[in-house]
């Protein structure tokens, strides 16, 4: 594995951060700073809410996601100076969970900004996977409407519990696990590269227990099971998968997946 060029210490309009060196070029910058000075009202909106924004831009014919994290308060701020911000844990994380074999779009760039005490602006930016698609979307176009045949099914079903398995062995646990925030290729290839994306959703602790993996199973199966595109045996397929590339769960399988159904047929 090739690795990521380190970023580099920046300055800009009042901001500090790291950029990397893929983007550490003049025209860039001083496209964020009129983004910046306009309060990024000529960016495309993608979603709001009042602690972050989350906003898409184009530079040089590639797509760019930002993410503005606005906090104030004590425990916000703290979390920041230890390095466990929302936009710090997502800057850093993609290169922790590359030695684990899991995939995330590029992290660019991160700033922050002080004002009054404790208050606080982050600026998060990660670069558009221009070719990949949503799980929700591939499973429709691909398991549910037919296309594939049973062999690409299994493949598939191989790749993804192979994802999962590497996430949780990395000691990483995602909070909002659900189709639209995992990205994929969307080729006839063997292994399809899967991507993890909405990364201020994550924790890292040492140890990921069977609850936090059970919730992570049944939250995927799930957002299918909802609408009816992928049935119980599929389901029961990517558990075992999982359990062989996981290597670390002690209960039979039978246990584990009646889990995993408990707890589903609760949430319906």
């Amino acid at each position: 594995m090739i690795a990521s060029p380190k970023p580099k210490k920046i300055k800009v309009a009042g901001y500090r951060g790291l950029i990397s060196p893929i983007v550490d070029h003049k025209s860039f910058l001083d496209f964020l700073k009129v983004a910046f000075k306009n309060n990024f009202t000529e960016l495309t909106p993608i979603s709001e809410r009042p602690e972050r924004q989350v906003m898409y831009f184009t530079w040089e014919g590639k797509g760019y996601f930002i993410k503005r994290y606005l906090s104030r308060g004590l425990r916000s701020y703290l979390k920041y100076k230890l390095g466990i911000s929302k936009a710090s844990l997502s800057f850093k994380t993609p290169g922790y969970l590359a030695k684990f074999s899991v995939n995330t779009p590029k992290p660019m760039l991160i700033l922050s900004k002080h004002y009054r005490l404790f208050e606080l602006e982050e600026i998060y930016i990660s670069q558009e996977i221009p070719t990949a698609i949503s799980l929700r979307q591939f499973v429709y176009e691909n398991i549910y409407s037919g296309r594939f045949s049973r062999k690409q099914r299994l493949d598939f079903f191989r790749s993804f519990a192979r994802f999962l398995a590497n996430i949780h062995r990395a000691g990483v646990y995602h909070g909002d696990f659900r189709a639209d925030n995992i990205y994929l290729e969307n080729t006839l290839e063997k292994d399809y590269p899967l991507y993890l994306i909405d990364l201020d959703a994550i924790k890292t602790i040492r140890w990921i227990s069977r609850e936090m993996r059970v919730k992570n199973l049944d939250e995927i199966g799930r957002n299918f099971k909802d609408l009816d595109k992928i049935s119980f045996r599929d389901r029961a397929r990517v558990v075992v998968y999982y359990l062989k590339f996981y290597k670390g769960e002690k209960k039979p399988l039978k246990v584990f997946l009646k889990e995993i159904c408990d707890r589903t047929r609760s949430k319906l």
